[in-house]
């Protein structure tokens, strides 16, 4: 049998050889040994018809080209106008996001393969859903979550589904602790308004931030705005 070698062109990641590490309510999160630092996303199959669309899908929704594949282009088109905007240097620090390393193919059809954000123990990093859950969000995560958004902000990074789900905590890569989005970003609507006007979008990520702070206990809630995001109302 041919030894695996990450992105060895034609060949096929069988996820039977992957530890299954998360489900979400569309993907799967997988991780494969000789691809350190990295997850593979995969579609959850049972959801898929077989021309590729989610089964739940209303008929005009299956008109999209990319169908059930449409929040990976999503969010790969936000890297690449990301990278687009730091064209000719590196992109800036320690991104808000999870990196996009690329496509795979899988047993499973694509494969979105992207940085890995663990935990000190080397598991997967929380999420502010599950700390806010299990009564472990404290101030300090208070604070990373308005250094993420605020990050988003000047980057100009464009939303998508972003919740409370779609961010987790770390200290791995930033022993200050972070909050990155490893799902959720990227331009949703058609005429892509967040895109072209960053006062638009940065509106957006303050009503983000107004539903994320109302999981958070009102002791823990910092007193004024965020520095640099526009106030919603």
């Amino acid at each position: 049998m041919t030894p695996f070698r990450p992105f060895l062109v034609g060949q096929e990641i069988d996820l039977a050889q992957c530890a299954l590490l998360r489900s979400g309510q569309t993907r799967n999160v997988h991780e494969h040994s000789a691809l350190p630092g990295l997850l593979i996303k995969t579609l959850q199959p049972g959801l898929v018809d077989d021309a590729g669309y989610f089964k739940a899908y209303p008929w005009w929704k299956k008109s999209r080209p990319p169908g059930a594949y449409f929040a990976f282009l999503r969010e790969l088109e936000e890297f690449v106008v990301l990278s687009r905007r730091q064209w000719g240097r590196d992109l800036p620090g320690l991104l808000p996001v999870a990196r996009i390393n690329g496509l795979v193919q899988t047993s499973a059809g694509l494969g979105l393969v992207v940085e890995r954000i663990s935990d000190p123990r080397g598991g997967l990093a929380p999420t502010m859903m599950e700390l806010v859950l299990r009564g472990e969000l404290l101030p300090r995560h208070v604070l990373a979550m308005d250094r993420f958004l605020k990050r988003c902000s000047q980057l100009h990074i464009v939303f998508g589904d972003m919740t409370a789900n779609n961010i987790v905590y770390s200290e791995s890569r930033d022993p200050a602790g972070e909050f990155v989005a490893v799902d959720g970003f990227g331009e949703k609507a058609s005429v892509p308004v967040h895109r072209w006007s960053k006062a638009i979008n940065d509106r957006k990520i303050a009503r983000v931030r107004g539903r994320m702070l109302s999981m958070v206990p009102h002791e823990l809630r910092p007193s004024g705005e965020m520095a640099g995001v526009e106030r919603v109302a």
